[in-house]
């Protein structure tokens, strides 16, 4: 580990959890591991029951000069995007980046992302692919798959394919907000933002307690700020039965969720200080997308709430 001594560190990573206890170690460890750049673990226990918020009282002890402990008063449960908001307020770094606590990071992750922000010297946000984690379970009945973000960003010609493009590229607003809007696989787990992005955008949206609340921040992001995207992944997105999204699938809220952030989109992408970012007739065909993906969320849920389809549904 490096130590931030007195100085604002090169990162402030946050984590916040919420009942966490079997894989909040793991997760911490994955950034102690990290060397090169300086760095802060700001944890954030979201009203934890179990043995989670000792865990993370447990560390910061332990670490002072690197690890921070929060939670809100009284020890509520406020959900996800004010939990986020409260380690953003405590951060110092000049980057900040996010794990979530039942995932990890690959050793190397913040020095080759730092050094990949050197290289685009303008550049305030980067994203970096995700790998579906599913081999950490050794009953797993499936193999991990890596994101291809710059694929899902660059449109094949009989010139460049995308898979000729290695190492970084730059993605011009609001190209990685679409990829997301057109599939769910193209979702963003690994991003570094800039802290003067993070008051520019004003962290996350606390009326978003659990699904989409990143998605939500990601748009705002996304929207003003063109981001540097690598081929390499360094995030391992562990996939079990516990998890947020699976929870939210398995019980049928993941439609709703979604539905209500195509309706945010909306509104924030159509109010009067909307990201004037790209040229008028991109960002017109761009909020197409958003409201047919909107129109074709409502349609669905429509149909899942009837007790029968009629022939015209099918």
């Amino acid at each position: 580990m490096m130590s931030c001594d007195d100085e604002a560190p090169d990162f402030s990573v946050i984590m916040i959890f919420h009942n966490e206890e079997r894989f909040l170690a793991d997760a911490v460890g994955s950034v102690a591991s990290q060397v090169g750049p300086s760095w802060e673990l700001i944890l954030v226990d979201d009203g934890s029951t179990d043995q989670s918020g000792d865990i993370a009282r447990t560390l910061a002890a332990a670490f002072p000069r690197w690890i921070r402990c929060l939670a809100h008063p009284d020890g509520a449960n406020k959900g996800m995007s004010a939990s986020r908001n409260l380690g953003l307020a405590s951060a110092r770094g000049r980057w900040i980046t996010f794990l979530d606590a039942d995932d990890t990071w690959s050793a190397g992750k913040l020095a080759a992302q730092l050094d990949a922000l050197g290289r685009h010297g303008d550049a305030k946000v980067l994203v970096s692919p995700a790998c579906w984690w599913r081999s950490w379970d050794p009953d797993a009945d499936q193999q991990d798959w890596v994101q291809d973000l710059v694929a899902a960003v660059t449109p094949p010609t009989s010139d460049t394919e995308p898979e000729q493009v290695v190492g970084s590229t730059v993605v011009d607003p609001p190209d990685l907000v679409a990829a997301f809007l057109r599939d769910e696989w193209n979702s963003i787990c690994d991003m570094v933002v800039h802290r003067d992005v993070i008051a520019e955008v004003g962290g996350y949206e606390p009326t978003f307690t659990a699904m989409f609340e990143d998605q939500v921040f990601h748009t705002k992001v996304l929207c003003r700020h063109a981001a540097v995207v690598t081929r390499e992944s360094w995030y391992r997105y562990r996939q079990h039965d516990a998890a947020c999204t699976a929870t939210a699938h398995a019980a049928g809220g993941h439609t709703g969720a979604r539905r209500e952030f195509l309706d945010w989109a909306v509104r924030h992408l159509t109010s009067v200080d909307r990201p004037a970012t790209v040229t008028a007739p991109g960002w017109r065909a761009f909020i197409d997308t958003v409201q047919r993906r909107r129109r074709q969320t409502r349609v669905r849920m429509f149909r899942d709430r009837l007790p029968s389809r009629p022939v015209w549904l099918r």
